[in-house]
Formats: C-alpha cells, sequence, structure tokens
C-alpha cells in the first residue's frame, strides 16, 4: 500500500547505518527514473531485482541492499533474503503522529478536539500519509471547520485515501491549484508550500499517491481524449500529432523516445492561445523532430519552453515571447536567437548548452531579470555579454573564448563564473576583483591560460581550482590577507615556485600541487592536506621546526626526495603518508615513530629503501603498511606491536628475506612474488573472532620457493587456526606448494572432488560450511594474473540437484611457479543462492574448480582460445573438502577446542564414501588428515 511508510523507514535506516560502509547509495522514486515503459512490467522488475539482489560478485563482503516494493510477489521473485511487511499504525501511535502535525503539542486543544480526533484516526485508518495530511490540514482550523472537513470525507468515502489528499488540494488558491498540477505533471525532482511538496536536496519531492492524485484530476478532464486535457504528458508520434487538436491546453511535455522520426506541422501551435509550458525531449544524438515548413511562430503566452535538439538554424522570426521565463534549448541547431533587440522582461534562465553551430548570443539588456546563461560546449562561441547586473550564474565551459572583457566588472550580481576547458582563453582581467558576490569560479584546464590577476585573492572564493592549466607558470604575489581561501589546487600546472606571500592565505587547508613537474622546492605552510604527488624534480621537504598540529595528509608520490628531515616526526596529527615510487628516498626517520595518529603509510616502490625504523610498533595506530616493490631485506621484530595493523603488503619485494610475528588483528597479508623469503615466523597467538562476520581475511605467497618446511608448516598451521577462529568471515590463504594439506578429510586428484552417499556429517548443527582447497602447477603461462572459478553441487537419490552454487575467489595472484589455495566457504553463501540447508538429504556432494581470468572479459574475439590456453596452461594436481563447525562450550584449547581426530573419526568419512571425477585410485581416497578442524 502506498503511503504506509516504507520509503520513509528505508530512509532512515540508510541514514543510521550508511556510515559503518564504506560507499553507500540511496535512489528514492526508481520508478519515477526509468524512462523504459517496458521496465515497469512485473516481470522485467522482477529480473532487474533478481541482478541486484543476486549480483554477489559487484558488492564486497558485508554489503547489504534494501529494496521498497508495493507488490510483495516481485521480492517473492526476486528471492530476497527477508521480507517486511509494513503494517498500519495501531490506534496509540496513530493519534502521536496525528497529534503531533494537528496540535503541535498543545494538550489543551488536543483534549477539546478528542472527539473530532477520534473520527479522524477511524478513517485514517493508521496510514501514516493519511495522518500526516488531515493533521497539517486541520492545524490552527475552528471546531467547525474540523466538522466541515469530517463531512467531505464521509460523502466521499468510496475513495478512500485519494478523498484525503484532495482535501488539501481543493483548500489552495486557483493560482495554487495551477501550480500543483503543473509539479505533480512535469516537475518531480526538478529544483525547487504546504503538506503536498517537499525540497529534498534542493529538489521538488512529492509522495507518489499525492502525484497520482493531481495526474487523476487532470485525467478526469477529458478522460477519453487526453489532447483536451489542460495538461499533456506522454511519449510517440501520436501523442505529438495530437497537439493541432486543442486550443485549451496548458501545458505540454513529450519524449521522443522509442520514435524514429516526428514531423511537426509548422501551424500545429497557431491555436494553442493559452500554452504556458512546452517541454519536448528528444533523446540521444540523433535528430528526430523536423518541420514540414519552417516554423515562423510560437504562442507569446508561453512561461517556459524546453526543446532539445530544436532542428531550426534560425528563431522563429514572429515569435516575441515576451513572458518567457525559462528558455532551455540544449543541443539545438540555431547559429543565433532573434535578430535585433527582443522585450523579454521576465527571463530568468537561458539554457543553450552544446548547441555547437551558435556563434553569438544577442544584446539581453532588455531582459533585466535573468539570473542564470548556460552555454557549456558552445564550441564556436567567441564572445559574451557584459550588461546583466542581476547575472548570478554565467557557465561558459568548453567555449572558443579567448578574453574575458575588461568590463565583466558590470556584472555586480555574479555569484559563479565556470570557463572549464575554455582552451583559448588567454585573458582575465583584472576587474574580475570587482565582482564582490562572486563566491564560485571554476577555470581548470584552460590550457593557453599563462597568467591571471592577483586582483583574484580579493574575492570571497573558498576555492581556487587552476587544476590542468598547463601554461601556467607563475604564481602572481598576494598582497594582503585572504582569509576565504581554503582549498587551491594547482595540479598539472607549469608553476616552478611559490612567492613567500602564500602565507597570506591564513586559513588555507589543502594545496593540491601533482604533477606540477617544474616544481622543485616547497616551503612550510600550515595545512591539513598537501598533494605533491608527481612533482618529480622536488628533492627536499622542509625542516619542521617545531610540532604541527594541523598536517593530516601528505603525498609526496613520484617525487625525487632522497630523504625526509630528521624533524619530520614533529608533524605529530599526520594520519596518511603516501610515498609511493619515491625511487630514491634511501631511508625513513627515526623520529616517523612519533606520529602516533598515522594509520596509513605507503611505502610502495621505493626501490632504495632497505629498512624501515626499528621501533616502528609504537604506531599504534597505523592501520595499513605497504612496501610492496621496495629494497626491504628484514622487517623489525616490533611490527608484531602495530595493534592497529589491518593491512601490510609485500608483494614484489624481491629481498624481503624473512617475516617476523606478525600483528594479532592483520587481516590481509600480501607477499607475491618475494622469492627470497626463506622464513616465516609462527603466530603463537590467533585472536578469537569468530563472532565477527565483516572483512575478509587474507594471506598471500606465491613465487617463494625457497620457504624452509618450517616456514610452510607455520603457514599451514596459521591457515588452519584461521579457519577454525573465524567461524564466519572470509578467509583465503596462498602459499607455495604442490599437496592439499593433511587435514583435509576429502580430497582428491585433479580439478573435483566428489563425497558420495554419506552426508551424515552435514547433519551436525554446529555445522558453519567448508574449507576448500586446491593445488596447482603452472605448466605454460605467459605472465599474467589470474584466480579461481569453483561450484558446489549438491544431487539426490532421483538423480535431481539442488540449485548448485557457482563462485569465484575474490581475489587474484600472479601465475608463477607451483601453488596451493585454501579458503572458507560459509553456508550462508547457500542460504543466499536458496539452496537448502539439509545437505544429509543429498546422495553426493562435488566440488569442482577450473582457472579463471578475472580481466578476460567474454566480448573478447579470442576469448574462447585464450581460455582453453590457460586452462591447458595450469595444472590442477589436486582438491580437497573440510567440514567446519562451531565450538562446543567445553571445548578446550585454550577456551576454544581440541581438534585432534581417531583414524575411526577420519575413517567415517572416507573409503567408500569418497569419489573423484578425475578418476583417482582408492589408494589415493584413504590419504586423510591427522587433525580433523572444527570452529
Amino acid at each position: 500500500m502506498g503511503g504506509i511508510g516504507k520509503t520513509t523507514i528505508c530512509d532512515q535506516i540508510y541514514h543510521k547505518l550508511e556510515l559503518q560502509f564504506d560507499s553507500s547509495s540511496l535512489v528514492l522514486d526508481v520508478q519515477e527514473k526509468i524512462h523504459d515503459p517496458l521496465l515497469k512490467a512485473t516481470n522485467q522488475l522482477t529480473s532487474q531485482l533478481q541482478k541486484l539482489i543476486r549480483g554477489s560478485d559487484s558488492f564486497g563482503q558485508g554489503s547489504r541492499i534494501i529494496i521498497t516494493s508495493r507488490d510483495k510477489q516481485v521480492l517473492k521473485n526476486a528471492r530476497a533474503d527477508d521480507i517486511y511487511e509494513v503494517k498500519e499504525l495501531n490506534f496509540d501511535d496513530s493519534q502521536k503522529l496525528f497529534s503531533l502535525l494537528a496540535f503541535k503539542q498543545k494538550s489543551s486543544e488536543e483534549i477539546a478536539y478528542r472527539e473530532l480526533s477520534e473520527k479522524v484516526l477511524r478513517y485514517a485508518k493508521g496510514i501514516p500519509l493519511a495522518l500526516q495530511i488531515l493533521g497539517s490540514l486541520l492545524y490552527g482550523r475552528t471546531r467547525e471547520a474540523w466538522e466541515s472537513q469530517l463531512q467531505k470525507l464521509e460523502k466521499g468515502q468510496h475513495l478512500g485515501i485519494f478523498n484525503v489528499l484532495k482535501l488539501s488540494y481543493d483548500g489552495l488558491e486557483e493560482e495554487e491549484k495551477n501550480i500543483f498540477l503543473d509539479i505533480a505533471c512535469f516537475y518531480i525532482g526538478h529544483k525547487r508550500l504546504w503538506g503536498l511538496i517537499s525540497v529534498f536536496h534542493g529538489r521538488i519531492v512529492m509522495h507518489d499517491l499525492i502525484q497520482e492524485m493531481g495526474k487523476e484530476i487532470v485525467r478526469k478532464e477529458c478522460p477519453q481524449h487526453p489532447g483536451k486535457r489542460s495538461r499533456l504528458k506522454n511519449k510517440g508520434s501520436d501523442a505529438i500529432e495530437c497537439i493541432s487538436l486543442s486550443t485549451s491546453i496548458e501545458c505540454i511535455s513529450l519524449s521522443t523516445f522509442k520514435v524514429k522520426e516526428v514531423v511537426v506541422h509548422a501551424q500545429s501551435f497557431e491555436k494553442m492561445n493559452n500554452l504556458r509550458v512546452l517541454r519536448l525531449y528528444t533523446w540521444g544524438l540523433e535528430l528526430k523532430v523536423s518541420f514540414e515548413s519552417p516554423l515562423v511562430d510560437m504562442p507569446d503566452t508561453l512561461k517556459i519552453l524546453y526543446w532539445t535538439h530544436f532542428p531550426q538554424r534560425f528563431w522563429p522570426p514572429n515569435f516575441c515571447p515576451q513572458n518567457l521565463v525559462t528558455l532551455e534549448m540544449p543541443f539545438c541547431h540555431l547559429e543565433q536567437l532573434w535578430e535585433g533587440d527582443q522585450n523579454l522582461p521576465n527571463l530568468k534562465r537561458l539554457d543553450l548548452v552544446k548547441s555547437w553551430e551558435l556563434t553569438r548570443i544577442p544584446d539581453l539588456s532588455l531582459s533585466p531579470n535573468i539570473e542564470e546563461i548556460k552555454l557549456s560546449y558552445c564550441s564556436k562561441l567567441i564572445e559574451i555579454q557584459d550588461t546583466l547586473e542581476d547575472l548570478a550564474v554565467l557557465i561558459l565551459d568548453a567555449t572558443a573564448i579567448q578574453a574575458l572583457p575588461s568590463s565583466l566588472c558590470r556584472l555586480i550580481g555574479l555569484e559563479e563564473l565556470s570557463l572549464r576547458s575554455c582552451f583559448n582563453l588567454q585573458i582575465i582581467p583584472s576587474s574580475i576583483g570587482s565582482l564582490t558576490r562572486l563566491c564560485k569560479l571554476h577555470l581548470t584546464r584552460c590550457n593557453s591560460l599563462q597568467t591571471f590577476p592577483s586582483s583574484i585573492f580579493n574575492l570571497k572564493l573558498s576555492k581556487l581550482d587552476l587544476c590542468g592549466c598547463s601554461s601556467l607558470s607563475t604564481f602572481p604575489d598576494i598582497t594582503e590577507r585572504a582569509p576565504t581561501f581554503a582549498r587551491i589546487d594547482l595540479s598539472y600546472t607549469a608553476v616552478k615556485v611559490l612567492p613567500s606571500s602564500f602565507a597570506n592565505f591564513v586559513n588555507l587547508r589543502s594545496l593540491e600541487l601533482r604533477k606540477c613537474t617544474d616544481l622543485d622546492t616547497i616551503f612550510n605552510l600550515k595545512l591539513r592536506k598537501l598533494d605533491l604527488g608527481g612533482c618529480s624534480r622536488l628533492r627536499t621537504f622542509p625542516e619542521i621546526m617545531k610540532p604541527a598540529h594541523t598536517f593530516a595528509h601528505i603525498d609526496l608520490t613520484c617525487t625525487a626526495v632522497k630523504e625526509l628531515p630528521s624533524s619530520f616526526g614533529n608533524l605529530v596529527n599526520l594520519r596518511s603518508l603516501e610515498l609511493q615510487e619515491c625511487t630514491y628516498l634511501e631511508s625513513l626517520p627515526n623520529s616517523i615513530v612519533n606520529m602516533k595518529l598515522l594509520s596509513k603509510l605507503d611505502c610502495s616502490g621505493c626501490a632504495k629503501l632497505t629498512e624501515i625504523p626499528r621501533h616502528i610498533g609504537r604506531l599504534t595506530s597505523l592501520m595499513e603498511l605497504s612496501l610492496r616493490d621496495s629494497g626491504i631485506v628484514n622487517l623489525p621484530e616490533s611490527i608484531a606491536h602495530l595493534s592497529s595493523l589491518k593491512s601490510l603488503d609485500l608483494s614484489d619485494c624481491k629481498k624481503l628475506e624473512c617475516i617476523p610475528p606478525i600483528p594479532p588483528f592483520l587481516e590481509q597479508l600480501e607477499a607475491l612474488d618475494c622469492p627470497s623469503i626463506r622464513r616465516v615466523m609462527s603466530n603463537s597467538l590467533v585472536p578469537n573472532l569468530s563472532n565477527s562476520k565483516e572483512g575478509v581475511f587474507k594471506y598471500h605467497f606465491t613465487n617463494a620457493q625457497q620457504l624452509d618446511s618450517g616456514a610452510r608448516a607455520n603457514i599451514e598451521e596459521d591457515a588452519r587456526l584461521r579457519m577454525i577462529d573465524d567461524t564466519y568471515r572470509c578467509v583465503l590463504f596462498c602459499f607455495p606448494g604442490s599437496a592439499v594439506p593433511g587435514w583435509f578429510n576429502f580430497r582428491g586428484k585433479g580439478h573435483s572432488v566428489t563425497i558420495n552417499e554419506d552426508l551424515s556429517f552435514c547433519s551436525d548443527d554446529r555445522l558453519t560450511g567448508f574449507a576448500l582447497c586446491v593445488a596447482f602447477g603452472v605448466l605454460d603461462i605467459k605472465g599474467g594474473y589470474g584466480s579461481f572459478r569453483y561450484s558446489l553441487k549438491f544431487e539426490y537419490d532421483d538423480g535431481t540437484q539442488i540449485i548448485p552454487y557457482k563462485g569465484v575467489l575474490n581475489s587474484y595472484f600472479k601465475w608463477d611457479g607451483e601453488g596451493t589455495f585454501v579458503w572458507k566457504f560459509n553456508l550462508e553463501s547457500l542460504m543466499a543462492s536458496g539452496m537448502s540447508l539439509r545437505l544429509c538429504d543429498a546422495r553426493s556432494f562435488t566440488f569442482e574448480i577450473s582457472p579463471y581470468d578475472p580481466f578476460l572479459r567474454p566480448n573478447r574475439p579470442d576469448y574462447e582460445s585464450v581460455e582453453r590456453e590457460l586452462k591447458s596452461g595450469i595444472r590442477i594436481k589436486e582438491c580437497g573438502i573440510c567440514p567446519l563447525y562451531t565450538k562446543k562450550k567445553d571445548d578446550k584449547y585454550g577456551g576454544a577446542v581440541d581438534y585432534s581426530a581417531s583414524e575411526n573419526d577420519i575413517e567415517e568419512f572416507s573409503g567408500s564414501n569418497v569419489a573423484h571425477s578425475s578418476g583417482e585410485t582408492g589408494e589415493d581416497r584413504k590419504r586423510n588428515a591427522e587433525s580433523y578442524p572444527v570452529n
């Protein structure tokens, strides 16, 4: 039911939980945003929802999707995990909501109107939208007005909620009714009175029931003939052809979506003396609307004209739109607007975006009320008007303008000026400093701009963005304090040095100088963020003579810095330090351990960096540490004390020899292609994370063939313990080896293993999932990265199958040498895919796996040949399955469990009950584990 509160509840849940997720999105009124009417059909909508809900490969672990729909069957067909049906409010809650709106907490009035209130509550039947509208409608009214409204409700009771909604409409003045119907029919979602309409993030929003009520009012004007109604909104050529049939029509909104071609008769608009709004949408770049003969006139009553891809090159000569308020004609073919002067005293908005043939705009001095002009991508436009004192917004992005006129100061009302991608712009006059209201100035990618006037610093800008002005080589002096500037972006410019007067930006928080390849020095500034990434000539970083509390983020990526000053540790509040590809950097200062708030340290690609500070374990807030492709030989033992560390990346460290005990709460260890590693120390304490369901635990070791047997045993033991302690989280291990670890109960040679007939071990209520394993070798693959995809199939005695689960490992690595992959599969994944959890009813359980290239797309012409080459180049030696269980209360092992299992226990799940599609012998099937992992 509409108006019951589904969207409101969803909105509240979203805003309460969104901060718990890395990214989030709230999409309201989806049906209104779908242009293709076919998608509104239930079967199509179900298909869309299924792709959204089941698209597990597109969403991270722990993601949540909440969908609202009036049709419960749509959610059932999409196999939603849980469906909550919103019920009507009970009497007490209805009374609280109604009283809040009708009496505004005035208890005396509430008592006096109690009897009438109860009648309202009985009519509203607990529907929040009805209570909201009636409460707002009756607020502050006399007792007689209440009784009158209730009589109207009782007379039209068969109309239900529609009657409630129409009460608010009936109370509007005639002009207000017209405005409401215009909005209900045409303007939902547009940039901006009552309880019928609200504004959300600057956009007009209206409950769909209220909108439908407005459309129904219009429909009843002439049910059989849409062209004779006051407002016409439709798609297709039939609707366009009926335009000429009506003289009373006031508003038209038509779309040519899925229409091949429409011919408009020049006389179509002649008799429309009441037409106020004309909105004609053409989708795509293909011209779909043409005129039988040149259009010479349009109704002078027009207030809003929106016509995309207007086909004529010239303005209709007899059209004098004195009442026009908004003129929007994006993608039009006009070379110019009207000839001579036009008196448009009401015009406020002019939008001719992407009108590529437009060479000039006329004198608009007779349009004194114009507030906004948008001419973006009018690539032949070379000049602008400067006589509009009330103009607030001027957008000239990607035009051919070479210079702003010195008379620009006449635009005294200008608040926003955008000149993005004006590649020919060379001159900005000093008079720009006179625009006292200007608070937004966009100058990015103005390639020909070599300088700009210092008067810009007189403006009240919070941000100065000159990113991509590749010819800009000097930055003018700042002669006075500029207190409003908080962010300056000079990235990708030719700036060589910053003036010493830069300190006059007293409230500057962010300075971005990325890829300023001519910059060779920087002085100390009080900033929060400093981005020097790609400043390849920058060799030194200034001394920090005393504790600096403002800095939070510094990026020195790809600079020529050889060392950081010993005083660098005075950046006591620094949270992120980026040093990627600093190929000259030889060491980090010991003072870096004073940065108690540092959470990210990235030294990847620092080839000359051979060690990190011995006491790095003092960085108790550090969560991410990357030493990828560095010259590190050994890690200090204090790394085990990094209590907050979640991610450690050691991949491509060719000289790394030993990994000491790692921090207890580390979740991801990447050591891909580390050929010199010999030792990996055991982690004696593995924290109990059995209640955690978030995140991924991942350890990767590849191309580490020199690992001694003790190191391999330590890694295998860590994998076993992690499988046990992380009851619910995703766990992945990859390490050198040519065989499935001994603690796997079911295994077999080749790419699959099948457990036949007896699946009684699945009947244990403590079963949480399975550890899965594949041992592989690389025969003939020319580099590249890959992963595995796998399937789990359960078959009954009659040959029918429970829906097979198909998955892809959420990880990829470089194909090199031989390796073993171990990961956890949770039964929650089976529930999400609609599979029955009564696995013991199945006759057999098959695990099958094959190599997979995550970067190979099926639409590649050579897709099949590349895939065959991959499968032939990767030899899968063994694969295995091991059931995982939750712990019993009396389990041992540090309050956990005793994992030992007798030969009888193991034999119970082996022998004749295990068969392998790869055809291994019975002797192969008798190899079993000495321990039996139980969660």
